[in-house]
């Protein structure tokens, strides 16, 4: 799934923007048609409300170690976080701008 996705924010999984086989277009369709939970719009929208209104909660997203700035790198390009926790290893992964991929 790592070569399908860069990871999830609330079970929204963040598609990679790479060329697929027929079978792995297939996987990525299935699990995103199965999905009933928000979508990735209903993030960016809720994102954008706590921008213009600051009582708006927004989307928060708690995440720990290194392994996860490439997603949350990837969820801040696209404009779905409103505010991050993280710890300290996350942190400095982050401002170091080098992607640490998880390991297999």
């Amino acid at each position: 799934m790592q070569e399908l996705y860069y990871g999830d924010v609330g079970g929204v999984f963040l598609d990679r923007p790479v060329e697929l086989s027929k079978e792995m277009q297939t996987k990525r369709a299935t699990v995103n048609r199965h999905w009933m939970g928000v979508r990735e719009n209903h993030l960016y929208l809720c994102a954008k409300r706590a921008i213009l209104n600051h009582e708006a909660p927004g989307v928060i997203v708690f995440a720990m170690g290194e392994d996860r700035a490439e997603m949350l790198r990837e969820a801040n390009r696209r404009g779905i976080l409103s505010r991050m926790v993280i710890d300290q290893e996350l942190a400095e992964a982050l401002v170091s701008g080098q992607p640490k991929l998880p390991a297999e």
